[in-house]
């Protein structure tokens, strides 16, 4: 039986900013069985996965992401998956 690493239940359900496909269960962005990513067993990589949920063609999303260029863009060069995990700011910090 899969389970999470010691403490990730608790940092999720604790966290203060809650990522919807986090709220929805792991297997929203995770396979249990398979994955070409075996180490985080995503079903596919970003921005493919990101893209399941966000909708980079909304005007919305290009205004949260100041007019850049960013539809076919690596998600993980700017958001870091493991804080988005954490429910903390999706941006990495700076050095």
């Amino acid at each position: 039986m899969f389970r999470l690493p010691q403490g990730k239940g608790e940092t999720i359900k604790n966290a203060k900013f809650k990522h919807a496909p986090v709220e929805k269960g792991c297997v929203t962005c995770h396979s249990p069985h398979a994955s070409p990513n075996a180490t985080a067993l995503l079903k596919s990589e970003a921005p493919e996965l990101c893209k399941g949920c966000h909708d980079t063609n909304k005007p919305f999303f290009i205004k949260q992401h100041a007019n850049m260029p960013v539809a076919n863009s690596q998600c993980t060069q700017c958001h870091k998956r493991a804080r988005i995990e954490q429910g903390r700011s999706h941006l990495r910090q700076r050095p």
